[in-house]
């Protein structure tokens, strides 16, 4: 196939006039139609069932919080009393009740294969995907009609062994492409200008010289997370449902007799024991549309995810208490690496066939979190202790637990926690960049200038 490109820019860049000319025309077919269908929709108060519905969410937001901090309370009342009590059936009795409140107060890292493969049903559109029918429709109607006048046809340019495109059937295609909006044509033009495909054949490259684009295809984002320091920019912006957490779930003990806020002292790492190929808002959605025993819902869980790509992803807002471990949850900070990482068949939900993914964390993976507990010690002045500060869930359990899993590579994690600490630590230019991330909002309960 060969293409002169000086030739093709002419019809092209008239094809995406035309294109503009179709989206304005459809903005404008959707807005009268809007404002026909539609009249009152933005000025409507709401209906009174409406109305109900949000009080009795908003009531029901509250009861379930004013439940799991009542909850989490009781659960460190009993972590300290089993610090000291030495009488044994006394110790019996306070496990027994600490098993059933870390029941009640935290996320249960189980969850079935097929559980992420379902969604929640949808309301009805209401016509909606009609309506987005007949515009689309319209514009590829209006630009076969703006091609045919406009005596515009791209391709007539195009030959494939001798062989071309009749004057119709040109008209119709590139009507088709104009009514379809700027975006294909901007695509187009794209793909022919980096190629510019022409009747001599292109220079072979060497080996060398394929070697070097590849590595510079990466771009700077492969350079930067290359680096010897390991620092690459963690997401933050508060989470899922920041705004929902804005009054509840807050960092509150009881300290001389007066409720004060506090902030984490104390990372906690899970597995989420789900497909480690289902996505963040898989691990999200599990969690969120569970129901408590008292039957509210899960207002938050984990306060970050990590995928088996490396990707970060905040979930509980870090001013937040999230539902991941009670007893602890008001003082700690939960990460979960997404995926089951338990091979024993006789543990529930376990993953000895590999039927939930990988057995173990990717070094990608592995690396992100700990990058981010390397983050949240620098944040919150969070000792590097893998004994007593940075612990896995089963560590603090009073229940059986697996979590994070048996073949979690708990070595590794901790290697990869001391080799970033001790890089930041001595990075002038790091040590700049976490002191800007501590502008951010949503990180502490204490006010940092009185802290």
């Amino acid at each position: 196939m060969e293409i002169d490109f000086q030739v093709l820019f002419v019809p092209l860049s008239a094809a995406l006039g035309l294109s503009l000319i179709v989206e304005r025309i459809l903005e404008f077919a959707q807005n009268v139609l809007e404002l026909f269908l539609r009249p009152q929709e933005g000025r409507q108060i709401p209906k009174t069932t409406t109305a109900e519905d949000m009080i009795r969410d908003l009531e029901e937001l509250h009861q379930t919080d004013a439940l799991m901090t009542e909850l989490e309370i009781r659960a460190m009342e009993i972590r300290e009393a089993l610090g000291t009590e030495t009488d044994n059936a006394k110790v019996e009795a306070l496990t027994a009740e600490l098993a059933e409140l870390e029941a009640q107060g935290e996320w249960n890292e189980q969850a079935s294969k097929y559980v992420i493969l379902t969604e929640s049903a949808t309301d009805p559109d209401n016509g909606k995907n009609f309506k987005i029918f007949i515009l689309q429709l319209a514009g590829f109607a209006a630009g076969i009609i703006l091609a045919r006048f406009s005596e515009v046809h791209l391709f007539q340019h195009f030959q494939i062994d001798g062989l071309t495109v009749p004057l119709w059937a040109d008209f119709l295609l590139t009507g088709l492409l104009i009514g379809g909006g700027s975006a294909p044509i901007h695509t187009l033009i794209r793909f022919i200008s980096a190629r510019k495909i022409s009747k001599s054949p292109a220079p072979v490259k060497t080996a060398p010289e394929i070697v070097e684009e590849a590595v510079a295809s990466f771009g700077p984002s492969f350079i930067n997370n290359a680096r010897d320091d390991g620092w690459v920019p963690i997401p933050y912006d508060g989470g899922v449902d920041r705004e929902i957490l804005e009054n509840v779930h807050k960092r509150r003990l009881r300290i001389d007799g007066v409720r004060k806020p506090v902030d984490p002292d104390t990372i906690i790492y899970h597995h989420t024991a789900m497909d480690s190929r289902s996505s963040f808002q898989n691990v999200v959605d599990v969690i969120k549309n569970r129901r408590t025993r008292s039957g509210g819902r899960w207002l938050t869980g984990y306060h970050c995810v990590v995928l088996a790509d490396g990707s970060i992803h905040p979930f509980c807002r870090w001013d937040r208490y999230g539902n991941h471990a009670a007893g602890i949850n008001i003082k700690s900070l939960g990460l979960a690496f997404n995926g089951n990482f338990e091979p024993n068949p006789n543990v529930p939900a376990s993953n000895p066939d590999g039927r939930f993914g990988d057995l173990r964390p990717t070094e990608h993976q592995l690396k992100s979190g700990a990058r981010v507990i390397t983050l949240w010690s620098m944040l919150y002045d969070i000792d590097i202790d893998f004994e007593s500060s940075i612990l896995p869930h089963k560590v603090v359990s009073r229940t059986p637990k697996a979590c994070p899993g048996g073949a979690f590579p708990y070595d590794e994690l901790k290697h990869w926690v001391d080799f970033f600490r001790n890089q930041w630590e001595n990075s002038d230019a790091i040590k700049e960049q976490i002191e800007a991330y501590k502008l951010k909002p949503y990180l502490y309960s204490v006010n940092r200038t009185e802290a």
